[in-house]
């Protein structure tokens, strides 16, 4: 038996969805206001709408048959091929839809790719009886100290090497 606290069991605590709400809208926001994306209000909110989409569906069947199954390849380049046709009706060059569907596509592979490991950690969190709010912070967590820790590592190899730097063939995006 559990012990209850409060209306739910300890075991049915999950971090509230206010929190969540506030994470997607700062996940939108920068999408939108950092230059360096140079997404408009509409295509940030399509991305973030592409998102909560294929991150349900990747939940679901991760929840169902497991994460061996799970259509990364797939949802991903479904994303691609939305997110290309979007930008080129909205009056997108070649070059600039392809770069964005390119940055909006890895922004959803990556919500796609976590939602379905989520969803594993959190099927066995329930089979040991964790509480579920702990195994989602610590996926956030981590998930931040990867990405920080992998953004300094490719501006150092930057600095050390120019990997990453412009080219004649493809200009700077932010001159």
């Amino acid at each position: 038996t559990s012990r209850f606290t409060g209306a739910f069991a300890r075991t049915e605590l999950d971090i509230p969805l206010p929190a969540v709400g506030t994470g997607i809208i700062i996940v939108f926001l920068l999408l939108w206001l950092v230059p360096f994306f140079d997404f408009s209000f509409a295509e940030a909110l399509a991305i973030i709408i592409l998102c909560l989409f294929f991150v349900a569906v990747s939940a679901r069947m991760v929840g169902l048959i497991g994460t061996t199954n799970q259509p990364v390849s797939g949802m991903t380049i479904t994303a691609l091929l939305c997110l290309t046709l979007m930008f080129v009706a909205m009056g997108h060059s070649a070059n600039t839809a392809k770069m964005a569907s390119i940055t909006g596509g890895a922004v959803i592979c990556i919500a796609i790719s976590l939602s379905g490991d989520l969803s594993q950690d959190l099927k066995t969190a329930a089979l040991i009886g964790a509480t579920p709010w702990k195994v989602q912070l610590a996926q956030v967590s981590g998930t931040l100290a990867s990405a920080i820790r992998s953004g300094f590592i490719l501006l150092i190899l930057y600095w050390a090497y120019g990997f990453g730097a412009p080219t004649a063939q493809h200009p700077n995006p932010l001159e």
